[in-house]
């Protein structure tokens, strides 16, 4: 488990949305960043948690969907409605 970036070169990227320590850059909905010279832009996917984010390197069109849809499906919802699953997944398919 990840507990703090503070004292290493690595910085932590999350959603502005959690309570986690160990965040050290937090983003909302369309913010860019660069990371390993690679443009980044931040997709609100409040799929299987309201605060779920996917990143985008949208020159390579790479997406960081983390766990938001799955081979074999999208896993079980947590937190939000099969409809705004539906609404998140959208999201994704307009952005690429």
């Amino acid at each position: 488990m990840l507990t703090s970036s503070k004292d290493s070169s690595v910085r932590v990227i999350g959603s502005e949305q959690e309570a986690i320590p160990s965040i050290d850059i937090d983003v909302g909905d369309n913010a860019e960043f660069e990371v390993l010279g690679h443009n980044a832009r931040v997709i609100a996917v409040p799929a299987r948690t309201l605060d779920h984010v996917a990143f985008l390197l949208p020159d390579e069109l790479i997406l960081f969907g983390g766990d938001t849809l799955f081979a074999a499906g999208c896993g079980r919802l947590f937190e939000v409605t099969a409809m705004q699953m539906l609404d998140a997944l959208g999201r994704l398919r307009v952005q690429l």
